[in-house]
């Protein structure tokens, strides 16, 4: 088995193995395993990849390593095995990049208004600030969660309403009974807006994360 002797992480590596038999004539499609030594609760071996040996009888295998540090690497056929030490110097930077927020079809053009800002997070991934942003427009899927909570709170309003306009009896006449209840229902109306607004601006609903 042929390996690079040194290499680094995120770079592929081309691994090569020959196979001759006992009168050292190459072996042609025999399958060759490929592992690496690694090392997490415990050392073992982990399987990178196989290949098939061409009339010359090598098999090779190309490899990128997600890992850095000096490394084993080993090429079985059956029960035969070799091995080979390749130094793996650490990645030039990170092999992915995570993006915020929610990927979902949208079928008109965004509706956007607030800051640049709450368009990504902050640093250390801190909420974003208040914006509303529907990602279909007009016709965002947006819009029903908001309807199903109008809808469920208009549903409040209504039994709210209903208990508050109760007559209270009262021995003292100059006393306004249906000014409590005024409030109570002005009361259940804000907070019905309020809560509809905290949740389609709100920073930590991440409903204007959404691509």
């Amino acid at each position: 088995m042929t390996a690079p002797e040194q290499g680094k992480a995120g770079e592929a590596l081309t691994l090569t193995a020959t196979l001759l038999d006992t009168q050292g004539q190459p072996i042609q499609n025999g399958e060759v395993k490929f592992f690496i030594l690694m090392d997490f609760f415990a050392a073992g071996p982990m399987e990178i990849g196989e290949a098939t040996t061409n009339d010359q009888g090598v098999a090779v295998l190309e490899y990128a390593p997600r890992v850095s540090g000096e490394r084993q690497i080993y090429a079985r056929y059956q029960s035969v095995e070799a091995t080979s030490t390749i130094a793996l110097s650490e990645a030039d930077g990170p092999f992915y990049r995570p993006e915020a927020g929610i990927k979902l079809p949208s079928w008109g053009p965004r509706v956007f208004f607030g800051p640049e800002s709450a368009m990504r997070l902050g640093e250390m991934g801190e909420a974003p600030t208040s914006a509303l942003y529907l990602p279909g427009g007009l016709v965002s899927w947006l819009l029903l969660v908001v309807a199903a909570i109008v809808l469920v709170w208009f549903s409040y309003f209504r039994v709210m309403r209903q208990i508050m306009g109760i007559p209270i009896i009262s021995d003292i006449r100059d006393i306004d009974t249906r000014l409590i209840p005024r409030l109570g229902l002005i009361y259940v109306l804000t907070l019905g807006i309020f809560l509809v607004l905290m949740l389609v601006t709100g920073p930590y609903s991440h409903f204007h994360l959404l691509h």
